[in-house]
């Protein structure tokens, strides 16, 4: 009863605060390997080594985004350079509930300074739950949180901007045979842009991306091997926004094909499928129907050299009213090498464009916007001493249109140190 009581008192604070990040589909996989919820939670019982009375701790401590920018509104004219950091101090717990229940979650305030741009300072953080039942046939998880940092509203503009993010949401997965399993799931999330810093200096204010989302989804998976499995799926999304005036209420409906790979030496996640957008509560919003998908793959997992391949076409918000949407296209290239237990070196890179073929023609010349992208970095990650970690990166990002108002170049350098109980 005690342990049901805690489950319950944690989990109701928590979904009071509500709902994740991006637009609320599933068409773009995560940018890594994905680890298993059972192996999760299993890595969190090892390394969660303090504890405070039935949670078990890990306390984290982390200096990010200490950096400089050489264009933190991203303009082609009037650019403002700037230096920033955000500083937080938290910790992840994990509460085993029984034999097969668990509380997992963080709490991570932190502070944002900036230089040059007043507005950017602020007390933010990420705080999130998930309640984990790992049943012998049945996993279900419900998970909520909040997050408050700087963010780039999306690929239109560099310009970055405070973003309040709640979110919140419930998956289920259901093994029928050993070989079968079906899913299911509901989530929401409600976006919010401060975008005071940046209304003198841009072309676009980016709180026009203020909107409320909810999606559900649900498919069936067949595992061919332990390491190989596919999935078909069917999703429906809606999306209210906040700026009546643009007038972009929709819905999309989406059928989606996954294939997950996942050996030692090699791993590959990719989605693919069909998107149906359509506007709702008598709105304007233009209507699409587009082939959407994304891929994420690793060679060398493991060995001193690892090769990443990524890249994804999704259907992405804009902050103009004639043009409520564009295709992001994108193909990138990574590269992890690694010196000995304590040093690896990274590099990236990534190319494509963003279509407007949907939008209206822009006057006086009633040409399409049309935009060339190309962003690449690198860096490196050293262990100073046991979990003590230092991160260092420097990027520069270059969009190219047909239409020169947009143009930008941003150059970025940042510095992190992490300390999370464990490299």
């Amino acid at each position: 009863m005690n342990s049901f009581r805690i489950f319950f008192a944690i989990f109701l604070a928590a979904a009071l605060t509500r709902q994740a990040a991006a637009q609320l589909t599933s068409d773009v996989v995560p940018r890594e390997r994905l680890v298993p919820r059972a192996e999760q939670v299993k890595q969190d019982l090892e390394k969660s080594r303090r504890r405070l009375g039935p949670f078990r701790l890990r306390p984290q401590f982390l200096v990010r985004e200490l950096g400089y920018t050489d264009n933190v509104f991203g303009t082609e004219e009037n650019k403002v350079a700037d230096v920033s950091a955000s500083v937080g101090a938290g910790a992840s717990f994990i509460l085993p509930v029984g034999p097969k229940g668990y509380i997992r979650g963080g709490l991570l305030p932190d502070y944002t300074w900036s230089a040059e741009v007043p507005e950017h300072r602020f007390l933010g953080g990420t705080y999130d739950v998930s309640a984990i039942a790992l049943l012998n046939r049945l996993s279900v998880a419900a998970t909520a949180g909040a997050t408050k940092s700087l963010a780039v509203a999306n690929s239109e503009t560099e310009t970055r901007a405070i973003r309040d993010l709640g979110f919140g949401g419930v998956e289920a997965e259901l093994d029928v045979s050993g070989y079968i399993s079906i899913f299911a799931s509901g989530e929401g999330q409600r976006v919010r842009f401060d975008s005071d810093a940046a209304q003198n200096a841009t072309i676009a204010d980016v709180s026009v991306l203020d909107r409320d989302e909810t999606a559900v989804r649900a498919g069936i998976r067949y595992r061919v091997t332990s390491f190989l499995d596919f999935s078909l799926g069917g999703e429906q999304t809606q999306s209210l926004f906040e700026e009546r005036s643009l007038d972009q209420d929709n819905t999309s409906q989406a059928i989606l094909l996954g294939m997950h790979y996942d050996r030692t030496r090699s791993y590959l996640n990719l989605t693919v499928g069909q998107r149906k957008g359509e506007p709702s509560n008598d709105s304007t919003f233009r209507p699409y129907d587009e082939t959407v998908g994304s891929y994420f793959a690793s060679i060398g997992g493991g060995g001193p050299v690892q090769l990443e391949l990524f890249g994804h076409r999704t259907v992405t918000y804009g902050l103009f009213g004639d043009v409520p949407y564009f295709l992001e296209n994108r193909n990138g290239l990574g590269v992890v090498a690694r010196a000995g237990n304590r040093l690896r070196f990274r590099a990236s890179g990534e190319a494509g464009t963003n279509d407007y073929e949907n939008s209206l023609p822009v006057p006086p010349q009633n040409i399409l916007r049309t935009d060339d992208v190309l962003t690449y970095g690198a860096g490196f990650d050293i262990r100073l001493y046991r979990n003590v970690a230092l991160t260092v990166f420097v990027s520069q990002s270059d969009l190219d249109s047909n239409m020169d108002a947009f143009d930008r170049s941003v150059f970025r350098a940042r510095t992190g140190i992490t300390f999370t109980g464990d490299f």
